[in-house]
């Protein structure tokens, strides 16, 4: 069965391809299947889309099942004028109940052996048959609906009540009685108007919706560059902030300061594995980790001396300004990790080691 009905559904979709497939036509194939071969469900299913139903009933716009909702709409003020009064008061949108109706034409709604009945009077009378059945079934309801003032209920109740509904002779008999006045002629006036207004909204809503995409992307634009001036700001507050932190001396930087700067040394070690070899690399950690001076020439020294010696924990003598000072050297480290090299700079500052950072602040 299913098989069957994936090869009809697929079949109409190259068939016709302006429509394809639209949701709730598995439920038309899938009962036409129930009672005929592949071959003639098809065309019986091209026949109620293409000729029974109202046109572009199932387009990717719904254009005919709108124009079904808003005629049922009318139908309910001119049939059913209290009732339509009572659901307008409660808030209660008719199509909210009605488009599975007309989409899956009563399958999902009605009981098997009732849905045979309707569609046998569908084939022979048209599609005025499905405003018929609606009007009756809010007639039969009318009492009851009349007593709700929940929306909700309305919603859920009825349809739960309406699978149970087994009586099709008295249904078709007062659809094709009662509501005799629902005639071809008044509805292809009604549906006349009403395409109109469905044409006029669906082009509303386009135009909203072109104009909502647009308008999200501007925002989208608007955001980046506001990330990335948020992240300029940032960076140039941040280097403009170690730069302060590196002239304090070390024994009078917080804890919050040394935890600063050691988070620097780990963003200049990702951008050195960016944009650096592997000795640039181990120089620029033995300069963070070995305290060689705080002026630039200092700096430059760290930067020409070799990793062995750096690494070895040598001692230096240089001169500088015409003073002599003599630096105290960290115990040797693994400086394949920063981490590591950071976790030492940190205890020789606790130590009472002067430590300067060289940093190449952006």
């Amino acid at each position: 069965m299913q098989a069957s009905l994936r090869r009809v559904l697929l079949a109409y979709a190259q068939h016709n391809p302006r429509v394809g497939y639209c949701q709730s036509m598995n439920f038309v194939a899938g009962f036409l299947l129930l009672v005929m071969p592949e071959e003639q469900a098809f065309w019986t299913l091209a026949a109620l889309v293409e000729d029974v139903l109202c046109p572009e009933s199932y387009s990717p716009s719904l254009e005919g099942c709108h124009v079904q909702n808003r005629v049922l709409r009318k139908l309910l003020g001119k049939f059913l004028p209290r009732l339509a009064a009572h659901l307008d008061e409660i808030g209660f949108d008719v199509p909210m109940l009605t488009t599975s109706w007309f989409m899956c034409l009563y399958v999902n709604v009605l009981p098997p052996a009732v849905v045979m009945r309707v569609w046998d009077v569908l084939l022979t009378r048209g599609a005025k048959v499905l405003h018929q059945v609606a009007l009756t079934l809010f007639a039969c309801a009318e009492s009851w609906l009349l007593e709700t003032t929940d929306p909700w209920e309305v919603t859920t109740t009825l349809p739960a009540a309406l699978g149970h509904y087994h009586d099709r002779d008295k249904l078709i008999h007062h659809a094709t009685r009662s509501m005799r006045g629902v005639k071809k002629s008044l509805l292809k006036q009604m549906q006349a108007a009403a395409r109109q207004d469905v044409r006029w909204d669906i082009e509303r809503c386009s135009s909203s919706h072109k104009w909502m995409q647009t308008g999200q992307q501007s925002l989208n634009s608007a955001v980046e560059c506001a990330e990335v001036s948020v992240r300029l700001v940032s960076s140039e507050y941040d280097a403009l902030q170690v730069q302060l932190l590196v002239k304090i001396p070390p024994d009078h930087r917080s804890h919050q300061d040394v935890n600063l700067l050691d988070l620097s040394l780990e963003e200049r070690r990702h951008r050195s594995e960016g944009t650096s070899g592997d000795e640039s690399l181990i120089k620029q950690q033995a300069e963070a980790a070995v305290l060689l001076s705080g002026s630039s020439q200092a700096r430059g020294s760290c930067a020409t001396s070799s990793v062995s010696d750096v690494s070895n924990g040598k001692v230096t003598v240089d001169e500088v300004d015409h003073e002599l000072l003599a630096y105290e050297v960290i115990p040797p480290v693994d400086l394949s990790d920063m981490s590591t090299a950071s976790m030492a700079m940190v205890q020789a500052i606790d130590d009472g080691y002067e430590v300067p950072i060289a940093l190449n602040v952006p």
